[in-house]
């Protein structure tokens, strides 16, 4: 069940992608976008915060659901899918569940220590979504 210890390099590969993805590319544009405002701006907007911290929370909630459906878009690029005990794609529940951790600070810190340290090498989001992440045959 899950990855071999010698293809955790493709988790964390696939981890990378879905952060940029998710975080660093919509970040750096609402980033780009608000800096263009200040720019052409005599006068500072109030509402370019508002911006940015939707920019945020929308990173959040996609970052949350991003396995919905079996795989991210770093996951399915590398091969990899997310299934539930029964090998059948997540839902939306168990998508958020899955990845409340690693938004979470310091218990996303655990949640590396989970993969490393345990056995199976579930993380703890996986224990408590009954998910796991298999490579695609």
């Amino acid at each position: 069940m899950g990855l071999p210890r010698e293809r955790l390099w493709l988790r964390a590969l696939a981890l990378g992608i879905d952060l940029f993805l998710f975080a660093g590319l919509p970040l750096l544009l609402s980033a780009f976008g608000v800096f263009l405002a200040l720019l052409v701006s005599r006068a500072p907007s109030q509402g370019l915060d508002a911006v940015f911290h939707a920019a945020q929370v929308a990173f959040v909630i996609a970052f949350l659901v991003r396995d919905h459906g079996g795989a991210s878009p770093g996951k399915r690029l590398l091969g990899l899918r997310v299934v539930t005990r029964d090998r059948r794609p997540p839902g939306l529940r168990a998508s958020v569940l899955r990845n409340l951790p690693l938004v979470v600070p310091l218990w996303n810190l655990a949640e590396v220590w989970a993969v490393l340290r345990h056995p199976d090498m579930l993380r703890n989001g996986d224990r408590i979504a009954g998910t796991h992440l298999i490579e695609e045959s």
